[in-house]
């Protein structure tokens, strides 16, 4: 396969594809990777992280999924890149037990998954409203050496906020000073929104 006469390569078609993945030319990047297999140059893990970042543009995320099997299918490990973009779409369209059992094998495959990957299912948890497992996977994050960060308690924070659970969010906000970790501006702007909530819908005033 030749390119305005320049003879492709990974990179080449890398590129290609992810220019056309943007474009949301899902089917037309797709044959352009079939007609790369025909000439003997195999989808790498860049590849499929060019997939999956397009098929979660596009909203698909049953392609999604198919496209993770596949890879494991032909043994194409996932990077943490692609196993976060996977998972948050996952998440987002209310599918966090999938999210959850992917990320789960990933791991068995020999995947050290980091903090974005962690807080992605964090994340999925608290928008669910399950608590009692956001904090389950926060333990898992811990045992397995990586550090909760704002992002992870932030989570967490929002949630009890959400749910009106204000003295459980402000105590999850001593733990992050515990813990060595600085609430950032989204941290203290939930705690002021919730407090004025509170205030203005206050039926007595002083």
């Amino acid at each position: 396969m030749k390119i305005d006469n320049v003879e492709a390569n990974f990179v080449t078609l890398n590129i290609l594809l992810s220019g056309l993945c943007k474009a949301k030319r899902i089917k037309e990047a797709k044959r352009v990777c079939k007609e790369m297999e025909s000439n003997g140059i195999m989808p790498d893990r860049f590849t499929y992280s060019i997939f999956f970042h397009g098929l979660s543009r596009s909203g698909d995320v049953e392609g999604m999924i198919a496209l993770y099997e596949e890879a494991i299918g032909i043994g194409v490990g996932i990077n943490n890149y692609s196993c976060s973009v996977l998972l948050n779409a996952l998440c987002k369209h209310g599918k966090i037990e999938k999210a959850k059992e992917i990320l789960g094998k990933v791991m068995e495959n020999g995947l050290v998954p980091n903090d974005v990957v962690f807080n992605t299912i964090v994340n999925g948890y608290c928008r669910k409203g399950d608590i009692y497992r956001a904090i389950f996977t926060i333990k898992q994050m811990e045992n397995h050496g990586v550090r909760p960060d704002c992002i992870t308690f932030n989570s967490l924070i929002n949630k009890f906020c959400e749910i009106g659970k204000m003295d459980t969010a402000e105590k999850r906000v001593n733990k992050m000073a515990e813990k060595g970790i600085s609430p950032n501006l989204e941290t203290y702007n939930t705690l002021i929104n919730v407090h004025q909530t509170f205030v203005k819908d206050f039926p007595y005033s002083f």
